[in-house]
């Protein structure tokens, strides 16, 4: 995707899935969504909006993001760099 970098694109749909689904397999994340990616060199900056339990602590949410970053620079698909913003869960209605 070399032209792609050079256009400042973001990641395939696949990739962006594989982000979301990782982010998922966290403790304590009950949602994953707004998934933006973006190309540094050949490797990925992504941000994303996590869901948590809306009783926790900012500390207790603090650790779950540090742990969703982790989990995708170690497991994502050419992942450099992660934002991580936290948000209470919301039931939504089906």
């Amino acid at each position: 995707p070399a032209v792609d970098q050079l256009i400042d694109a973001g990641a395939p749909a696949a990739e962006r899935a594989k982000i979301e689904r990782l982010a998922l397999e966290v403790a304590g994340v009950e949602s994953a969504h707004a998934v933006r990616t973006r190309y540094l060199g050949s490797r990925l900056a992504v941000d994303l909006h996590v869901e948590v339990d809306g009783g926790l602590s900012v500390a207790d949410g603090f650790a779950i993001a540090k742990k969703v970053r982790s989990k995708l620079v170690e497991e994502g698909p050419h992942v450099a760099d992660v934002i991580v913003q936290i948000e209470p869960h919301v039931l939504r209605a089906p």
